[in-house]
């Protein structure tokens, strides 16, 4: 069944179940759609809130929006489990699924372009923010460096490779006949 009160006051209003097994039960996360919450919406410039703080380096600006757009899981020995919707942070899980890369841009596609520019110093607090870092720091780990190992063995086959060729072909080319 569904809580239904008016309110955001109660943590259970966040939450729908759904039956998995006539035993047990399991807590499914509801959250809201892009088209109702006002935190999605794009501005004049094709960006969401969230999109437009990092991009104008507003840190303050950005935690509070990307705070009110996640869910609180649990909370354990003070610890607080949030589960953040990665929409505004990357697009790669869109062009991913769709082939097609979004038109709005992500929270990394403004940090990666505006990098060398005045507002330096903010874009990297928002880097090293925790939602950020991690999110950058699973794309390494999953994505990155798969990618990257790949082709440094390539490359290092291309030298030895190419290596071995000039000295084969100088050898032959230079021993007394």
């Amino acid at each position: 069944h569904h809580h239904s009160t008016h309110g955001a006051s109660s943590l259970e209003e966040q939450y729908t179940e759904v039956p998995m097994s006539p035993s047990a039960k399991k807590k499914v996360l509801k959250l809201p759609h892009p088209d109702q919450d006002p935190c999605c919406q794009l501005s004049d410039y094709q960006m969401t809130p969230v999109v437009l703080a990092a991009e104008l380096g507003r840190l303050e600006v950005m935690e509070f929006v990307l705070r009110r757009r996640s869910r609180k899981l649990y909370t354990y020995a003070g610890m607080e489990a949030r589960l953040y919707s990665l929409q505004d942070l990357d697009n790669f899980p869109t062009f991913f699924y769709t082939g097609r890369y979004p038109d709005a841009p992500c929270v990394l596609d403004v940090l990666a372009r505006y990098t060398w520019n005045s507002r330096l110093d903010a874009q990297l607090r928002i880097l090293d923010h925790p939602v950020i870092a991690n999110l950058l720091d699973k794309k390494w780990t999953y994505l990155a460096r798969p990618l990257f190992h790949g082709q440094f063995v390539l490359a290092l086959l291309h030298t030895a490779v190419l290596t071995a060729a000039f000295v084969t072909h100088r050898v032959a080319r230079y021993s007394p006949a």
